[in-house]
């Protein structure tokens, strides 16, 4: 800790020191190092088909680390905003319904805490506990494009409907 902190005062801020503010200083983080029992991603929404309905979730035991670097694959999972598992079965069941619910309740809170569907790093701990280790937005999120009403069947009216005219 000793050599981050002495850093800072080897580093030359980048802009002059204003008299509103006090010096330019150094914040440092000290936290456990933790050992994910399961770990993963979850995207708080579903960046390919651009569907808010959907959280994608990979996981592997231990760490996300190992997701993160591309270097494996994990268990892939798509579900619900309720938790329900749709798309098929993964062969692998590594989260058990309890923790699905849990990562889907920390998808909504990160999403109305950071004003939309965050891109997250996550681990269950041996004891059970959740940690999310890092979240930001998700960047690749397409717009969908809802299809036009079919109106074939509609009789028309004196009156003009704003959705089939």
């Amino acid at each position: 800790m000793r050599t981050v902190l002495s850093s800072a005062r080897r580093v030359r801020p980048l802009r002059p020191a204003s008299q509103d503010l006090p010096d330019d200083g150094m914040a440092v983080l000290v936290q456990p190092m933790l050992t994910s029992a399961v770990g993963g991603v979850m995207f708080g929404a579903d960046p390919i088909e651009g569907r808010t309905d959907r959280i994608l979730v990979n996981v592997l035991r231990g760490g996300p680390d190992h997701l993160v670097d591309g270097s494996t694959r994990g268990v892939r999972y798509q579900l619900t905003r309720r938790a329900r598992l749709v798309g098929g079965a993964p062969a692998a069941r590594l989260l058990t319904r309890a923790q699905r619910q849990r990562l889907v309740g920390l998808a909504r809170v990160a999403e109305r805490v950071f004003g939309g569907p965050q891109d997250m790093e996550f681990g269950f701990g041996p004891d059970g506990a959740l940690w999310l280790f890092q979240a930001r937005p998700i960047t690749a999120m397409p717009l969908v494009r809802h299809a036009a009403p079919d109106c074939s069947g509609v009789v028309r009216s004196p009156r003009r409907s704003p959705v089939c005219s």
